[in-house]
């Protein structure tokens, strides 16, 4: 997981904070946990906090999977996502879409959950 939120973290920040988060802690398992604090120190100074970084790194690939999908790309979905959750609101016109959409934006990872508002209005 800590891997997970190191990539996101250096997609989504500025070199110099990228070096920062990927040399900060070693690979070592063996003695529990350890604190983050280079990545913690480093977001406050940029203003963002590491899990509203995540957050917007799902939402980033959400989007780009969703896009990926020539029928959803055209529609405009609106993604949101909070404490990992992703919300998607917009309209769709078939629950085929919409149902896809949930499966699209459940498989990316990093995500705890979809909230499908999707409404189904055919066109």
């Amino acid at each position: 997981m800590c891997h997970l939120i190191r990539l996101r973290l250096a997609l989504l920040l500025s070199a110099p904070l990228a070096l920062l988060v990927a040399c900060d802690r070693a690979d070592d398992t063996s003695r529990g946990p350890r604190p983050m604090t280079g990545v913690v120190l480093a977001a406050e100074s940029t203003g963002v906090t590491a899990g509203r970084t995540v957050d917007e790194a799902i939402t980033a690939e959400v989007k780009r999977q969703l896009g990926r999908d020539d029928e959803l790309a055209a529609l405009g979905i609106d993604v949101h996502t909070a404490g990992g959750r992703v919300v998607l609101r917009g309209s769709v016109p078939t629950t085929a879409l919409r149902d896809r959409a949930s499966a699209l934006s459940g498989g990316v990872a990093g995500v705890a959950g979809v909230d499908n508002e999707l409404n189904v209005q055919a066109r």
